[in-house]
């Protein structure tokens, strides 16, 4: 993807008394679990024994109450409040919204960049700008890939308004080029700065030693979409014989947001 500059375990119960109504939209959409939380929850919360026993306390009276109140704690949202600190952010587009999260535990310094754009309303006035399909790939290109790129849609020569950063591979922080992944655009490592791609499909070419960019190195991935998955189908298929879509789809604003924001976001495909 050399060139690529202005280039989802269901909802337990133990989510929706947390989120409440949101949780039950997500639910009821079908999100899963992995879709909102993974690839950035590896492994599953572990209870911490109590720190709380006195030289007097019945270590077995204590634990028996601690085992007894797990369902509890699990049931009023103990175990979300264990997992990586997600954020979401709503994009606003002309063709209706998606919903962003990403793990500042897993990609610090990508979503670090990717909020402070955000903060700085910098993204707004944006544009959804390229669709790479694979019929407007080459037909001599070896590894075919499937996204729709938006941002700031700034042209190659034009210097950011927040410096590049590193480039954090996909073998350094464990996620994954999948369905829905949010990543950094960029020519060499080390150029990403305000543009972004996400994928349709999978795309393991992507990935930290896939075939896509010459230099091995991948893409930096540090999000996904959790809702809206309607509107960025509609955005797919407006793909043309070129890359770059005329006229772009218009970014209006992007703004972090709660969870029990994400029923106000409504597909409009």
């Amino acid at each position: 993807m050399s060139g690529m500059s202005g280039m989802s375990g269901t909802w337990g119960a133990a989510y929706r008394p947390r989120l409440g109504a949101a949780a039950a939209l997500v639910f009821n959409r079908g999100f899963s679990a992995e879709a909102l939380l993974n690839p950035y929850l590896s492994r599953a919360p572990v209870l911490p024994y109590p720190q709380t026993l006195k030289p007097n306390t019945k270590p077995r009276a204590m634990y028996r109450r601690t085992v007894l109140t797990m369902p509890v704690l699990s049931l009023t949202g103990f175990a979300l409040a264990q997992a990586p600190a997600t954020v979401l952010t709503r994009v606003e587009t002309s063709l209706g919204s998606l919903v962003i999260a990403v793990d500042p535990s897993r990609a610090p310094t990508t979503v670090a960049n990717y909020l402070a754009y955000v903060d700085a309303k910098s993204l707004d006035g944006g544009a959804v700008y390229r669709i790479v399909t694979p019929a407007n790939q080459p037909p001599e290109t070896r590894h075919k890939i499937s996204v729709v790129q938006w941002g700031m849609n700034l042209p190659d020569d034009a210097k950011p308004p927040l410096p590049p950063i590193a480039h954090e591979t996909t073998r350094q922080t464990g996620l994954r080029h999948l369905d829905g992944t949010v990543s950094m655009a960029r020519n060499g490592p080390g150029t990403a700065a305000s543009e972004f791609f996400i994928c349709i499909g999978d795309q393991p070419e992507l990935d930290f030693g896939g075939g896509r960019n010459p230099d091995g190195q991948g893409f930096a991935a540090f999000g996904h979409v959790v809702a809206g998955q309607g509107v960025l189908q509609a955005l797919y298929r407006m793909g043309q014989a070129s890359q770059y879509v005329q006229p772009p789809v218009k970014v209006m604003t992007v703004r972090r947001v709660r969870a029990e924001e994400v029923e106000a976001t409504s597909d409009k495909a």
